[in-house]
């Protein structure tokens, strides 16, 4: 029995000489206050500690890590000033990070008006993947690269990247638009453009552009300056091409003037192409209009069935007098 209680003295006095701080506060103490549970729970203000360390009353919280004054440490605050009720990180004795009483978090920010609020520092990176597998986004502040814009990745690349002036790039990380993308694109149900803005399909080295539509409607197939409602530069192929316009048939109207050979002969003659035709020059400079040519040929092609009728009149006419001459003769 002498034995233990020699142990325990023994034991104690080793804790005295240890942490003589430590004995001060709490050996032979009389304030309820400061108390230490059967359990290990710790409390300080609190008679009653439920948590390993339980604080209650008083203006605040500080606990220092560092030592030697390095100024590593969190506390927190009761009384009037900044950050009431929240929590306060700090290394080097400045405020790293901060924690508000309604939850916002500040990084660099002592006083965070936002659920995430960042300031200072050369940029801002979160990796969300971990074992080094290259998921996050980040924004970068210094000299190069997408300086004060938003880089996002996968797989340690960046597969979006949005701009300080607002432009995204989806696989390309200097978009030079207000949407790039360099690969592939599936659209499905509807695509909506807007405004004065542009939609445009391009490739590298690819004179002219893939695919535009420009702001007035215009719809341009490799040029990038379409002027009329579908500009095609290169080949069409279909199976069918359906022209609304007008028709030649007026033609057949009892009021149509069928001008007389000799006339016609004259006009082309003189202007080189058949009367109410497109001229040559006309076509090169402008190209040509389908509906309009068309219409023109079938006016021609009714005008010569006119003027076969006629000869076919005139024909049978002379082939009657032949044959009325030939009877006299006999």
């Amino acid at each position: 029995m002498k034995n233990k209680i020699l142990i325990g003295i023994l034991l104690f006095l080793t804790l005295l000489s240890v942490n003589p701080t430590w004995a001060q506060q709490w050996s032979g103490s009389t304030n309820a206050d400061h108390n230490i549970s059967r359990t290990g729970n710790v409390g300080i203000g609190e008679p009653n500690p439920n948590l390993r360390l339980h604080v209650n009353g008083g203006d605040g919280l500080s606990f220092g890590m560092g030592g030697n004054g390095t100024g590593e440490g969190f506390g927190s605050r009761r009384n009037t000033g900044a950050n009431l009720y929240g929590l306060d990180f700090y290394t080097s004795f400045i405020n790293r990070m901060a924690i508000t009483n309604n939850g916002n978090v500040g990084i660099g920010e002592p006083n965070p008006n936002l659920r995430l609020h960042v300031n200072g520092g050369d940029g801002l990176s979160l990796g969300m993947g971990g074992n080094g597998t290259g998921e996050g986004f980040g924004c970068k502040r210094t000299a190069g690269g997408n300086q004060y814009g938003l880089d996002f990745y996968t797989s340690s690349i960046n597969r979006m990247a949005i701009t300080r002036n607002g432009n995204v790039g989806i696989g390309t990380s200097a978009p030079s638009k207000k949407l790039q993308v360099v690969g592939g694109l599936r659209v499905e149900n509807e695509v909506s453009v807007g405004g004065a803005y542009v939609f445009e399909v391009d490739a590298p080295n690819i004179l002219g552009g893939r695919f535009k539509i420009a702001a007035n409607g215009n719809v341009g197939i490799g040029t990038s300056n379409p002027t009329f409602k579908l500009a095609v530069n290169g080949t069409i192929r279909a199976m069918e091409i359906r022209v609304e316009t007008g028709w030649a048939d007026h033609v057949f109207g009892e009021n149509f003037r069928l001008r007389p050979l000799s006339e016609v002969e004259q006009f082309v003659r003189e202007n080189k192409h058949l009367p109410d035709v497109t001229p040559a020059a006309e076509i090169q400079a402008d190209g040509l209009q389908v509906g309009k040519v068309m219409t023109e040929m079938m006016q021609k092609i009714e005008e010569l069935t006119l003027y076969v009728i006629e000869l076919k009149k005139d024909n049978d006419a002379m082939r009657v007098y032949l044959n009325t001459l030939e009877k006299s003769k006999k």
